[in-house]
């Protein structure tokens, strides 16, 4: 019985291997299953997880906005070589799983297609060029009749030469000059320039006029811009912009506040009480933001119209500087909308005494002061009293036209703002959104103890929980 023992003991040790070899053949079987039928599925439905802060990789309101309301076919020909076409491939693919039916995408080596590459007047490797494939009156088509090349392959870049093959015609924003405005041509922080690249982008002209020289509203505005005047309007001036208006003209308004309780241009109000609205020679103050260390001057803004096309997306605030409120009138033409789009907090009032605020003291005095939800931005559409014309004019009035200088524009949804407005005013409604923005540079900035923290984490800790489970997972397997 003694020599027979030994030979037991073997043969369940060679059982007992044989079961645990058998469950890891029959594991690695299942892990290898799961994850070919987990990758079929993921292939055949394609999902994005964007963790990064600023949605780096998650495409524009705007964008999708452009591509899911796309009429006629946009073809993208991206010419690059096959080892330079992943950077540009993962932005391409994301604006083809938005409409697939009419956004397609094509990849041409210039090194094999040289004929092709020099029709289509390539220069460099890596351009993308859209082409907007339109109907023809009769019905037939007729492919590139409109294209567009791109250098740089951002969602910026890209959706921006969209919207300028995509539109029929380029609409021209008409700037009244010759009272004392800043100029949209100027570099400086309170000039416009960044505005009007901004608007350029968007496949918007703009250009400045007089109307004094002129004597009249050229027949290429789409729009006319009354922004920031610091002097007053003839009498002329004024008759033609209430008649562009009454004939459905399209106007957008940013007046600033002065520091001196002066209001340059009065004959504004003349003109904007047929309308339902006035400005008031106030500043505005919301005590609710002054945990954000800013100047009394500079009005954040976080209460906005859900209902409007213009702001009913935003979802951080807007910084409004030297902002004069925007009354709104209770016997309003009834053929009028007016919307008020930026509303202050309850705890906000219009500063009638400026001298006070210079002194560096702001502070509310009751029956001086109107104190409440105040607005700082107006939408209005309809038709003027005795108006026979065909369509509704559409007017856009800011209480400051300084949110919208190169210094503003940078900050929260100041741009957005400007440029919504401009385009709903036009009644350019896709180019109503929140636009790309540039990719901001992530870093991380860590204490002294946090850093050592760290360090002694992944450089110790880590790789002895590592080692520890490595000698504990043999010594089990030992014993078997």
């Amino acid at each position: 019985m003694e020599t027979q023992k030994p030979n037991s003991e073997t043969k369940s040790k060679s059982n007992r291997a044989f079961v645990f070899g058998s469950r890891s053949v029959i594991n690695s079987l299942l892990v290898v299953s799961i994850a070919g039928i987990l990758n079929f599925i993921g292939a055949r439905n394609e999902a994005r997880l964007d963790l990064t802060s600023d949605k780096r990789h998650t495409l524009s309101d705007q964008t999708r906005k452009v591509i899911r309301e796309l009429k006629d076919p946009v073809r993208a020909v991206l010419f690059a070589k096959p080892a330079q076409r992943e950077t540009g491939k993962a932005v391409l693919e994301g604006y083809r799983s938005l409409n697939p039916a009419k956004f397609t995408i094509e990849y041409v080596d210039p090194d094999k297609q040289p004929a092709r590459t020099r029709q289509a007047g390539i220069k460099r490797y890596g351009t993308l060029q859209l082409i907007s494939e339109r109907a023809s009156a009769a019905g037939s088509q007729e492919i590139g009749n409109r294209d567009i090349q791109v250098d740089e392959l951002t969602e910026e870049k890209i959706t921006n030469a969209l919207l300028k093959i995509l539109k029929d015609r380029t609409p021209e924003v008409c700037v009244l000059g010759g009272h004392g405005e800043k100029s949209f041509t100027a570099a400086d922080g309170e000039g416009f320039e960044a505005m009007r690249r901004a608007l350029n982008s968007q496949s918007y002209d703009l250009k400045e006029i007089n109307l004094v020289g002129l004597g009249k509203i050229p027949e290429t505005c789409s729009a006319l811009a009354i922004w920031g005047p610091t002097r007053a309007f003839f009498p002329q001036e004024l008759a033609l912009i209430g008649e562009e208006l009454k004939n459905g003209g399209r106007l957008i308004v940013g007046l600033d506040m002065t520091f001196d309780g002066s209001d340059p241009s009065p004959e504004l109000n003349t003109l904007l009480t047929s309308w339902g609205v006035q400005y008031g020679r106030a500043l505005l103050i919301d005590p609710s933001i002054q945990a954000m260390q800013l100047d009394a001057s500079v009005l954040i803004v976080n209460q906005f119209s859900r209902e409007h096309p213009v702001s009913k997306d935003f979802s951080t605030g807007v910084a409004l500087p030297f902002t004069r409120p925007i009354s709104v009138s209770t016997e309003k033409p009834a053929a009028l909308t007016i919307t008020p789009i930026l509303t202050t907090s309850g705890k906000a009032w219009a500063e009638s005494n400026l001298k006070e605020l210079t002194a560096g003291r702001a502070q509310y005095t009751a029956g001086q002061d109107t104190l409440g939800a105040l607005h700082a931005g107006v939408m209005i559409e309809g038709k003027a009293t005795g108006s026979t014309a065909k369509r509704s004019s559409r007017l856009a009035l800011f209480g400051s036209a300084s949110f919208a200088n190169n210094t503003f524009s940078r900050m929260l949804n100041n741009s957005d703002l400007f440029l919504n407005a401009v385009a709903w005013v036009l009644e350019d409604e896709t180019s109503i959104s929140i636009r790309p923005r540039e990719p901001k540079a992530g870093k991380i900035e860590l204490t002294g103890r946090q850093g050592t923290f760290l360090f002694l984490l992944t450089a110790v800790v880590m790789p002895l929980l590592v080692a520890a489970g490595g000698i504990g997972f043999w010594a089990v397997r030992r014993k078997l």
